[in-house]
């Protein structure tokens, strides 16, 4: 399966104003990448001048701790491992309005990457990663195969417009995968939008997403979004803030 990624990003979604540390009881969500490509995807709450959390890496989906601090405007954080002892940290400064830039670093100082954060602003009810229950596949021997979610990532931009992308899976009688995607923009309409890949091709892969709290339904989907029997429709629940591919396919 190919995991979602963006570009160097993440996003804060907490009632924190713009270019501050969190409150104390906030809750911060951030996504982004450390390096060119390393999506990542971070939580973080306030306690004072304090901050307590953790992030993972997109592709592995293992939670790492964090603590560390927030003072005027500086970002400091410390990871460890499943035993507390301390493996890297980051070092960040809010550069602008909702940005926050820096770099991580191993505890010993031989690797040190940049990282660069988006905060989200907390009016801002759309944006995140969601996914459809995960299910489970039997093959015709009995054998039973743990299958990935269908997901969607969707990040709202100015003027309303949705950056959306995902990927949606078919497992065959033999439990092999069929997969689809979407990749584009969509245009916010009250609580829907329409998502259609080309406009100008009335077979280009479509549908309709409906926003609720804390979910979204997928409807009115053309058929036309991947491999046989692939269909993005359904229920999927926001599990975290999103996380986009930006690499060379």
């Amino acid at each position: 399966m190919k995991w979602i990624v963006l570009t160097a990003m993440v996003i804060v979604h907490s009632s924190i104003a713009v270019g501050e540390c969190p409150t104390r009881g906030s809750g911060v969500e951030l996504f982004g990448t450390i390096g060119k490509d390393l999506g990542v995807s971070m939580q973080l709450t306030g306690e004072g001048d304090h901050v307590t959390g953790s992030y993972e890496y997109v592709k592995h989906e293992k939670k790492i701790h964090l603590t560390g601090s927030c003072n005027s405007n500086s970002l400091t954080l410390q990871e460890s491992g499943a035993s507390g002892k301390p493996t890297a940290s980051f070092r960040g400064t809010f550069t602008k309005p909702q940005i926050v830039e820096g770099s991580w670093s191993t505890l010993d100082g031989k690797k040190t990457l940049p990282f660069h954060l988006q905060a989200l602003l907390p009016s801002d009810h759309v944006s995140g990663r969601y996914e459809t229950p995960r299910f489970v596949c039997t093959t015709d021997d009995g054998k039973n195969v743990d299958e990935p979610p269908d997901d969607l990532n969707i990040l709202l931009m100015e003027g309303g417009n949705l950056r959306i992308q995902g990927y949606a899976f078919y497992a065959n009688v033999f439990c092999n995968l069929h997969t689809g995607d979407a990749d584009g923009t969509a245009k916010l309409e009250g609580d829907k939008a329409r998502y259609v890949f080309d406009a100008s091709d009335p077979d280009s892969c479509r549908f309709t997403i409906h926003f609720a709290k804390g979910t979204i339904d997928i409807t009115d989907e053309s058929g036309a979004c991947g491999g046989a029997n692939v269909q993005f429709s359904g229920t999927y629940t926001r599990v975290g803030p999103p996380v986009f591919d930006e690499s060379p396919n």
